[in-house]
This record gives structure tokens, C-alpha cells and sequence, in this order.
């Protein structure tokens, strides 16, 4: 990546207030960890006036291996007009690829996508006001779970704090492949989450007993969108017994209304979750803290990405087809 595109790009990110995954920074780590990322420009006398950078993945399905296309934020830009053009080249690079998808974070972007003919889904997530004080938040956690299982977790002697300690990322680490492993979902590598952790674009939060390490947590800081994003969680058996999840997710709740954040999102809500599912605990889990229900715009080149989700939803062994690497 060449030193003229990085200051373009950061200047037109700056400008713009783009999010956090389309800042050059969080494109650099990707890349130099090779997950190699697509960008697409639209310039102007030499200058960059619109850009988006997306994730080539590969999905396998019943039908064979097909390259996906995935873009997560606004596209970075001067002026409106630079930034359809620039969906406009998207959506004809699009016809390389199995299906792309774009998760907007404003609506205007998302009514632009609209106005292409892009094809809308929704995703779901649970999103707390930070701008309401300490004491409010505290009431709104639901009693008899969260409130308890906190005030349990300080009897039982449970520490919260910040790190970027090697063995703590070592150890939070262990917990979460394992996490991965009993929830059939592909863990991301460990050079991603220690190359974010100690970029500062991420922050990991750990709880524990003495000196053992029982649940952590990895939030996202989108500080141009004010937003504080909870990216993955895990913890050990006896941290679940201590009530180390409530008691984690609760200061990482302060914590992120301390350093200004508007908001917190809890990371995803499956609104398809059915009862005797994990999703379907790990939704009512997150409701217990008060926030709303939110929904998340994904917007795809074509049909595809549609029809593959509905199929989903309705026979749901069928998701254990569909993997991405």
C-alpha cells in the first residue's frame, strides 16, 4: 500500500467520519495479515473522492465453493454524488462474485443502496444509551440475573480490568476457540485479535479469579460513530459458575460511558432463534440489559444472499452447509 493513497485516505476518512472499518488502519492489519482486501476509488484529478474496502471470502456451499464479496460501513466520500457513482461500480464488480454484501451505518447510504436496487435484509442487534447516567443503567438491568449475578461476582471475589498482556491474550485466547469449537463457528486467528489489541482499535477485558483468567471480552471502538461495539466473549466453566459474564458485561459497559461513548451494542440479536437453540439463551442473555432492539440494514448485489438467508430460517440444519473461510 502505497504512502500517497494512505494520507488521501485517511484525510478523505477524517473528513467524512468514517467508521472504523473503513479506516486505514483496520485495512493495513487486515492486509498485513493477509486477508487481502478489495478497494474500489473514485478519484478526481488524482485525489481520492469516494472509497470502500471489502473482504473477499470464500463460502462453501451444497453446491461448491463460491467467492463472496463483504464490505462493513459507509464508503468513505466528498459528496454524495462521488459516493453513488461509486456504488454504482460496486454493484457492476459485484457480478465477479457469488453475491456482495454492504452493512451501511447511515441511512444515508442505505437509501442511496436503495435507490440502485440493491437487495435489502435485516440483521438485528441490541444497542444501550450511554447517555443516560450510571444509576438509570443500573435499574435497567433485569433483577433477579444480571443484578445478582454482579453483586454474586464481587463476593466471589471476581476482578475486571484492561489488557494487552501476551499471556492474557494467551489465555482469553484458549477460551475463546473453545467457545468457537462448542458453537460450531469458525474463531478467527490470533494474529487478527493481537494485531487489533494492540493497535488500541479494540479493547480486551478480562475477569479474574486470583490469578486465573475466567471470561473475557473484545469490544470494538467506533469512535467517529461514538459507538462501542462487543466483538466476542468467552469464559471458562468455573467463571460461569462465579457469574463472571454479567459482571464482565456490566463494566464493559461503564467503561465505554467513561471514555464518551454514546452508545454500546451488545453485538448481534438473532431474531430467528428458536427455543432449545444457544442463540436463543444467548438473546435472552442480552435482553436482561435493558437495550433496545435494533435493526441492522445488509444490503447485496443481488438475490442470492436473500434467498440463501430465507432458506436458513426455514430448514436451519441447513446453516451447518454454509461455511466461510
Amino acid at each position: 500500500m502505497d504512502n500517497s493513497r494512505e494520507i488521501s485516505w485517511k484525510s478523505l476518512w477524517n473528513r467524512s467520519q468514517g467508521s472504523i472499518y473503513q479506516s486505514w488502519d483496520w485495512i493495513k492489519i487486515q492486509d498485513s495479515l493477509g486477508v487481502n482486501p478489495n478497494i474500489l476509488t473514485i478519484e478526481n484529478q488524482g485525489k481520492i473522492s469516494a472509497a470502500v474496502a471489502g473482504f473477499e471470502k470464500t463460502l462453501h456451499t451444497p453446491l461448491g465453493k463460491k467467492r463472496i464479496f463483504q464490505i462493513y460501513g459507509d464508503p468513505i466520500y466528498i459528496n454524495e454524488d462521488s459516493c453513488k457513482n461509486l456504488l454504482e461500480d460496486l454493484k457492476k464488480k459485484s457480478k465477479e462474485y457469488f453475491y456482495t454484501t454492504i452493512s451501511p451505518s447511515s441511512s444515508k447510504v442505505a437509501q442511496m443502496l436503495d435507490s440502485l436496487n440493491f437487495s435489502k435484509s435485516l440483521n438485528s442487534t441490541i444497542v444501550l444509551d450511554l447517555d443516560k447516567d450510571k444509576d438509570y443503567l443500573w435499574s435497567q438491568l433485569e433483577k433477579k440475573s444480571i443484578r445478582w449475578g454482579v453483586k454474586t461476582a464481587e463476593k466471589n471475589g471476581l476482578n475486571f480490568s484492561q489488557t494487552t498482556s501476551n499471556s492474557d491474550i494467551e489465555s482469553f485466547y484458549s477460551l475463546y476457540v473453545k467457545t468457537a469449537t462448542d458453537g460450531k463457528f469458525k474463531a478467527e486467528s490470533k494474529e487478527i485479535i493481537n494485531s487489533l489489541i494492540k493497535s488500541g482499535m479494540t479493547n480486551l477485558f478480562i475477569v479474574k479469579k486470583k490469578s486465573e483468567l475466567v471470561a473475557g471480552g473484545m469490544v470494538i471502538n467506533d469512535v467517529n460513530k461514538n459507538k462501542s461495539i462487543l466483538e466476542m466473549t468467552s469464559a471458562s466453566e468455573e467463571g460461569l459458575d462465579l457469574q463472571a459474564m454479567p459482571f464482565l458485561y456490566w463494566n464493559m459497559i461503564i467503561h465505554a460511558k467513561s471514555k464518551g461513548f454514546l452508545t454500546f451494542d451488545l453485538g448481534g440479536y438473532d431474531l430467528d432463534a428458536r427455543p432449545g437453540e444457544k442463540t436463543y439463551n444467548i438473546n435472552k442473555f442480552k435482553e436482561r440489559f435493558g437495550g433496545q432492539i435494533t435493526e441492522l440494514p445488509v444490503y447485496s448485489s443481488n438475490s442470492k444472499y436473500s434467498l440463501v438467508r430465507s432458506i436458513m430460517r426455514k430448514f436451519r440444519f441447513v446453516k451447518k452447509l454454509y461455511k466461510k473461510s
